[in-house]
Order: structure tokens, then sequence, then C-alpha cells
């Protein structure tokens, strides 16, 4: 049995330096909060996906 159900998502991209990431993900975050009225019929489900650090050498995330 196969079943087809159809989403949409809204989302914000971000990219910065590993080392702004505890001020980046937040201020992302509120700027999602302050424009949720334009969303129609939401869920309130929120999720983050976030790139992880590789090594000490990748330096900026996306």
């Amino acid at each position: 049995m196969m079943v087809k159900k159809e989403f949409k998502l809204v989302g914000f991209k971000g990219s910065g330096e590993f080392i702004n990431f505890g001020n980046e993900v937040p201020l992302l975050a509120k700027q999602l909060l302050s424009r949720s009225n334009e969303i129609l019929n939401p869920t309130e489900t929120e999720i983050a996906l976030f790139e992880p650090k590789k090594d000490e050498k990748h330096r900026v995330g996306h």
C-alpha cells in the first residue's frame, strides 16, 4: 500500500562560522518566529537541522 501526503516546509537557511553558532541559531529562530503569522494552517511542529563540524579546519557551516 502506498500513501501519498502533501506537506509544506517553511524555513530559513543560515551560514556562519561555528564559533558564532550559539548566537546565530537563536537569531534565526527569532526571525522565523517573528514571521510565523505568515504561515497558513501551522502545525506548530519545529525542527532544526545543523551541519556538524567535520574537523578543526572546518570553520564555516551552512
